[in-house]
């Protein structure tokens, strides 16, 4: 049994015979020089630890004694680097045999660590304790005496510490709520039980008020039998602190409160997406308590491919650094209800304390997309519903002046051509709230293709010019190359450029001249349509592409619109991949210009051209 412990013992066991040669290692020994040898045992000792010799059979290894009264070698390993060994020698002889050299090694360099850090903290302390507020402070236990540095006398209001005792000073000013925790975390620091004691606490200064302090105790001495007999710390006042971090924890529980009272949803996440605060109306919606809220996380409330979508999103959001996440969710209650609901996600971030959270606010959308539904529909029943008759009454209109045009008065004929005009106009607001609302919710199909970009514009022109000659204005195209195309829906991209055409014309000044450019652009075909009257005022430009927005100036009252004709062509470009835009000077020109992607094949003949 004897033998199985000392083969099995944590500490590193060899005999070296008078020779050199290890005769015996235990397995913490092999482990240990395995890597400088093939074998441990029959090696030569000086194989294992660098510098030891052999002196009349004696075992003389370099070791240096260590501040803990016993002496160590160092051993460089390749697994674990620099290893303290604390080395304990004795010699031994069986039954009058040769005398062996007992070594035993136990690897101490946790603690020799340990010291070299508190070491380099001292220096640090010190070299910051220069200049600084900060005091310091030394318990003698065996006398029950206290000393301490001018700044901490200081600290108390205590200009002259000459005679004061720092012990009875700190005793006597102490705050009764805060001694009996302090000396416990201090005796448990004396006890070996902790490695420091770090504390606050307060404490009366000579103006009567009370200050808070920072304090850090060390046993700095310990008797033969392991006893502290002297204590040394530092101490700081962070009154200033502790009342900025009360003031923040106040404005933290006042935001808990105002997010708990805000009729709105909402709710603060660690980055995760678990729950910290939530208030009521967040309960509601989700229709969750908060705390079955807060023992999950916003992705897992259930299995709504909707929150793993969202989760993704917001992830990314994080990444990118943009901050802000906004979307429309569609969420299932766990009694199985479905709710629409508005989400807007906030990233914040914590630099004091190296944490980032999540801020959301939701809104019940449910009934407004009902409503909106039941919008949509309404516009395209009466669309559909007026389609048709307005087509009756526009065709009669036309056949009555062909027929009957020669017989009747010009009083008649006058009234002939407005009930004809008026009911083109009606037909084409009919034709852009049904665009507009197919558009909307996404019931307008495109037939992608190459189209020849300006065999597009010229039949644009062409249908454009009744318009244009009505205002008398002109239109000219201007080209450097007639020979590419873009991938587009060839009917829908007519409109686009009838749409801007129209607009241009109608906001032209008379005999003025409306400038279509078409020309490459890196890879896209780009179409420019410039005009020359008043322009878009700058308090108009943030609407310009919204639905029924008109610019309301005394110079366009005449002109007709439904005030959908620009917001139809830019859901169309973007629905075709394309881009569109605007630059305007007031008074002087207004340009809108919309680009598409060249066709496959056409940018493959730029590329061999080029």
């Amino acid at each position: 049994m004897f033998r199985s412990i000392v083969e099995n013992a944590p500490a590193c066991i060899l005999a070296v015979d008078e020779t050199g040669t290890v005769t015996y290692c235990n397995k913490s020994a092999e482990q240990l020089f395995g890597h400088r040898v093939k074998t441990v045992r029959g090696a030569p000792i000086a194989a294992l630890m660098p510098g030891a010799e052999m002196r009349d059979g004696q075992l003389i290894l370099a070791t240096q004694h260590s501040d803990f009264g016993v002496n160590q070698t160092i051993l460089e390993t390749p697994d674990k680097g620099t290893r303290y060994l604390e080395v304990r020698q004795s010699r031994y002889s069986e039954d009058n045999g040769p005398l062996l050299n007992i070594v035993r090694l136990a690897d101490v360099s946790l603690r020799v660590q340990a010291q070299m850090a508190l070491r380099a903290q001292e220096q640090r302390w010190n070299v910051a304790l220069r200049g600084s507020q900060i005091g310091v402070f030394e318990s003698d236990l065996l006398t029950g005496e206290g000393k301490a540095t001018d700044t901490w006398f200081h600290l108390l209001g205590v200009e002259d510490p000459e005679g004061h005792d720092s012990d009875a000073l700190w005793h006597a000013g102490v705050h009764p709520d805060d001694r009996l925790r302090v000396i416990e975390a201090d005796a448990a620091c004396e006890d070996g039980l902790t490695e420091r004691s770090e504390t606050k606490y307060r404490i009366l200064h000579k103006d009567g008020t009370w200050r808070t302090m920072h304090s850090v105790l060390m046993v700095a001495e310990r008797d033969s039998m392991g006893k502290a007999v002297r204590l040394l710390g530092t101490m700081s006042d962070i009154t200033e602190l502790q009342q900025a971090t009360d003031r923040a924890r106040a404005r933290e529980e006042e935001l808990r409160q105002l997010i708990e009272r805000t009729p709105i949803p909402m709710t603060v996440m660690t980055r995760g997406g678990r729950f910290l605060i939530v208030n009521e109306a967040c309960e509601r919606l989700l229709g969750y308590s908060a705390d079955e809220l807060q023992r999950q996380t916003l992705w897992s409330l259930t299995d709504n491919e909707a929150l793993a979508e969202l989760q993704r999103e917001v992830a990314e959001m994080q990444d990118d650094g943009s901050g802000v996440h906004s979307s429309e969710r569609v969420y299932e209650r766990p009694d199985g209800t479905k709710v629409d609901f508005a989400i807007r996600v906030t990233k914040l971030s914590d630099n004091r304390r190296g944490r980032g959270y999540l801020v959301a606010q939701m809104l019940d959308i449910t009934e407004q997309k009902r409503v909106d539904r039941l919008k949509d529909d309404f516009i395209a029943t009466v669309s559909h519903e007026l389609r048709t008759p307005l087509a009756s009454i526009s065709g009669a209109l036309g056949l009555l002046r062909v027929k009957a045009g020669d017989a009747l008065d010009e009083q008649s004929r006058h009234l002939l051509e407005i009930a004809g005009r008026n009911g083109q106009r009606l037909k084409e607001l009919v034709d852009d709230l049904l665009d507009f609302q197919r558009l909307a919710t996404g019931g307008l199909s495109l037939e992608m293709e190459p189209v020849e970009i300006l065999s597009v514009v010229q039949q644009a022109v062409e249908e454009t010019q009744p318009l244009a000659q009505k205002f008398d204005v002109s239109i000219q195209i201007e080209t450097e190359d007639s020979l590419f195309r873009a991938e587009a829906d060839p009917k829908r991209l007519k409109q686009v450029i009838v749409n801007l055409l129209s607009n241009a014309a109608k906001f032209s000044p008379s005999q003025d001249r409306v400038l279509v450019k078409v020309q490459r652009a890196g890879g896209d075909c780009h179409v420019a349509v410039t005009n020359h009257g008043r322009g878009i005022s700058p308090e108009f430009r943030q609407h310009i592409f919204r639905p029924f927005s008109q610019q309301a100036v005394p110079e366009t009252r005449d002109r007709e619109g439904s005030g959908l004709g620009l917001a139809i062509t830019k859901g169309l470009v973007d629905r075709m991949h394309g881009r569109i835009g605007y630059d305007s000077v007031p008074n002087e020109r207004t340009t809108f210009w919309v680009r598409f992607p060249m066709s496959r094949d056409e940018g493959e003949i730029s590329r061999r051209a080029g």
